[in-house]
């Protein structure tokens, strides 16, 4: 999923595999980008 972040553009942290603060970013910025909606 980082990889996949990384290379649209919205991920810029460690490619490490832990759902951390920068993922949960990036998730919400792409989220927003293409108009999906949250899972909460």
């Amino acid at each position: 999923l980082q990889r996949r972040l990384a290379t649209a553009g919205y991920y810029y942290g460690a490619i490490d595999g832990i759902m951390g603060p920068q993922t949960r970013r990036a998730i919400r910025a792409y989220e927003r980008a293409y108009g999906a909606l949250s899972m909460r």
